[in-house]
């Protein structure tokens, strides 16, 4: 691969895109994708081609550029791809598309966009438009619920992070049929998720947990699927059969990213977090405990396992 130069996408972004042809069929692909928690199907366009194009200007728009590559190195530390790195790390907008413009009758300028791609936008506009709409109604009852959460999230410590997994690795040399009680708090909590759930292969990016007074639990992540935008999900839990289910009750995505306000925040169904739930559910289902009872109040959470 020859050196990129900056303002010449050939030498960066269409290096990229060949690589990703050249070295990578359609199931490794897919395996980029699950690592970058993002749906390959989901990407736009038929065919290996198209979807490799649409992975990289994704990557681009959401300041992932750096990230793809390394995980590419990672699977393909043969190839070269320090050049192209290093053109992403110093020039990233060189992996964005520019719409070309175009004279009409001499009459001013337009984008002149594909017609998938110009009906792609309108729809896009459209949907933000109308979640434009629903939050002046939607945040003002999401404030009466999460407001502690949608502007203070709950910060982990390290120390505490560290402890509780201490705490659940002395759990593992009890005796079987044995049942000790757990206890966290809102930073406990938020502490041991950080450190066990978040990873640059998990769905979140970020994870902050706070137990309500009425007995559910508030997450607030940040998911990659959706493009690391932040989402407050409100999930009732209970055990069933020695499994602690988590069911969500509740989800609001925010919008508009304004830090400190609860305008902008909008709900959505909660089937758009059902891959991430469906994903912490099967964690806690590999923990290999028997979860007899859990309890929740403000600030506080109790559960009672027992070692299979």
């Amino acid at each position: 691969m020859g050196t990129p130069t900056t303002g010449n996408r050939e030498s960066a972004a269409v290096q990229l895109r060949q690589a990703l042809l050249t070295y990578f069929d359609v199931s490794d692909l897919e395996s980029l994708c699950f690592d970058l928690g993002v749906d390959y199907d989901a990407l736009p366009g038929e065919g290996k081609a198209a979807r490799v194009v649409e992975l990289i200007e994704y990557c681009a728009r959401t300041g992932r550029i750096v990230e793809l590559i390394d995980r590419c190195a990672g699977m393909r530390p043969n190839v070269s791809w320090a050049e192209i790195r290093s053109a992403a790390i110093s020039t990233p907008n060189l992996f964005q598309v520019v719409a070309p413009l175009r004279p009409v009758d001499g009459q001013g300028q337009f984008l002149n966009l594909p017609p998938d791609r110009a009906l792609k936008i309108g729809i896009a506009i459209g949907i933000l438009a109308v979640l434009l709409l629903l939050c002046g109604f939607s945040g003002g009852l999401l404030a009466s619920r999460f407001v502690a959460i949608t502007l203070s999230p709950v910060p982990p410590n390290p120390t505490i992070g560290a402890g509780a997994v201490a705490e659940l690795q002395a759990f593992q040399a009890v005796p079987a049929g044995r049942a000790v009680l757990l206890t966290y708090d809102n930073v406990k909590a938020t502490s041991l998720a950080k450190r066990l759930l978040v990873s640059n292969t998990s769905p979140v990016s970020e994870i902050h947990i706070q137990f309500l007074e009425d007995g559910d639990i508030a997450l607030n992540v940040r998911l990659r699927a959706l493009g690391n935008r932040r989402v407050v999900i409100g999930l009732g839990v209970s055990t069933q059969n020695g499994r602690l289910v988590l069911r969500p009750k509740a989800v609001a995505l925010n919008v508009l990213e304004l830090e400190g306000s609860t305008f902008g925040w909008v709900y959505v169904p909660t089937s758009l977090v059902n891959p991430f739930i469906e994903w912490l559910q099967k964690q806690l289902d590999a923990a290999g405990v028997w979860f007899e009872r859990v309890s929740i109040a403000p600030d506080h959470l109790e559960v009672v396992v027992r070692k299979r």
